[in-house]
């Protein structure tokens, strides 16, 4: 008897208990009261992310985004699953929802189950015989939502990435500790808005990985900036600069980090696409050229906006709903 208790305590110290605490350990996963639900009966949403593992996924933006997402899908009675590359082939039950999060990496979907995708990122590298595998697809880019429409038979509705309000908010009383910021790994080239920017006569700082090769050591801030304190630093710079990788800029694809940023309260400067002066105009700049850079850094520092964008439309829990009433929809019709 006590060795078949011993066996029962061992399975589930090995089954349940251990998986749960390195699944908080390692990627800040479920919450422990929805684990313990997982034989509940809640709809389950598996969310795929394009980051290799959860030893680097904390580096990759669409993990960041994954997690809002799942916050705020677990509010609303989901049990939300995270799911790196090397857990694809974890489908869940025909029932359960496959919402993928395609950025560098294609996810082939199983037919039998409700398959939404939302394209954030390298757009270039999508076919639309991929969309055609999936019921629904979402686009972060009005315009490159615009240009494929018409060659697929699958719905294509925009969903512009977003925020979280309750991580990203203006502080009270920060004293401004740089003039100009930029949060960004160098991707092994020397990005353009710093490219055009210095030298520069500003207190600059950037944070980030691979810039050794083409920043003096004055200039560099630190090689990572934790998620939870980025809303902190935004408060204490004067101006956030922002580019895009060059896909997502001609395809109208605007960068997370300007969400973030217009949530905190920042003024910020970025490289040009055409929708993002018009969606936050009292708080993002834009530049082409050199002089332009130059031109609207000098005036910004001199006098700053009193009034700031609203991102109240842009939050994880107005696009959470949006999926959800997707969901719905096909659930109704199924």
């Amino acid at each position: 008897m006590k060795r078949k208790s011993s066996r029962i305590i061992t399975k589930i110290f090995f089954k349940y208990l251990l998986p749960l605490f390195l699944q908080k350990l390692i990627r800040g996963g479920e919450s422990s009261r929805n684990y313990f639900h997982y034989f509940s009966r809640k709809k389950r949403i598996y969310i795929k992310i394009c980051a290799p593992n959860w030893r680097v996924a904390h580096e990759w933006g669409d993990f960041h985004l994954a997690i809002g997402l799942k916050k705020y899908f677990e509010r609303s009675g989901y049990r939300a699953i995270i799911q790196c590359k090397t857990e694809w082939k974890n489908r869940g039950k025909k029932q359960d929802i496959i919402l993928t999060l395609r950025g560098l990496t294609k996810y082939i979907p199983d037919p039998n189950q409700l398959n939404i995708m939302w394209l954030i990122s390298h757009p270039n590298e999508i076919t639309i015989s991929e969309l055609e595998l999936f019921d629904h697809v979402f686009v972060a880019s009005s315009k490159f939502a615009r240009e494929i429409e018409g060659k697929t038979s699958v719905n294509i509705k925009v969903l512009n990435q977003c925020t979280d309000p309750e991580m990203f908010y203006p502080l009270q009383n920060q004293t401004k500790e740089y003039d100009l910021l930029f949060v960004g790994n160098s991707r092994n080239i020397f990005r353009k808005i710093l490219r055009d920017l210095i030298p520069t006569q500003f207190n600059l700082k950037v944070f980030g990985w691979g810039w050794d090769q083409f920043l003096d050591i004055e200039l560099m801030g630190g090689t990572l900036i934790p998620n939870s304190q980025l809303n902190k630093i935004y408060n204490q710079t004067t101006i956030l600069l922002n580019d895009h990788w060059q896909d997502m800029k001609e395809n109208g694809f605007i960068s997370n980090r300007i969400y973030d940023g217009v949530a905190s309260g920042s003024i910020i400067v970025s490289d040009k696409i055409s929708e993002l002066e018009t969606l936050f105009p009292e708080s993002v700049f834009c530049y082409e050229t050199k002089e332009e850079l130059d031109t609207i850094t000098h005036k910004l520092l001199k006098s700053l906006p009193k009034t700031r964008s609203v991102i109240d439309q842009h939050t994880f829990e107005n696009r959470v709903n949006t999926l959800i009433q997707c969901i719905s929809k096909y659930n109704k019709s199924s």
